[in-house]
């Protein structure tokens, strides 16, 4: 019987708030962006995020991906339009990403035992 590696809750967490990352470094490469955002949409379930997907009223085949970060709420119109005006993204909703990591960084910090290694190592 082999016993079981598993990896500590922080470093999900944080891979969360990677792919996020993730998702505003692919900003303009919309095919990597959507994939990206599902799979975010995906994820953000196990971390008692509320997420999902509707109809885009306004872009005719149009859907918006939405996760509310405790930071705020945060979306992207799908399959490849820009939320933001022009092809920058937009500046609130980089920043509530950006704390969002922020504040699962310092969590993994204060949670992360001083000689925790990764359980593949």
């Amino acid at each position: 019987m082999t016993k079981e590696k598993r990896f500590p809750e922080w470093t999900r967490e944080l891979a969360f708030a990677l792919l996020l990352v993730r998702i505003q470094q692919n900003e303009r490469n919309l095919e990597d962006r959507n994939d990206l955002v599902k799979q975010a949409v995906a994820k953000a379930d196990a971390y008692g995020l509320a997420a999902g997907f509707q109809a885009d009223p306004a872009h005719a085949g149009g859907t918006i991906a939405t996760i509310h970060l405790p930071t705020g709420q945060v979306r992207w119109l799908l399959p490849g339009l820009s939320l933001a005006s022009g092809d920058q993204a937009d500046p609130e909703q980089s920043r509530r990403i950006h704390a969002y990591a922020q504040a699962v960084l310092a969590k993994a910090r204060k949670e992360k035992k001083p000689n925790e290694r990764h359980p593949h190592r």
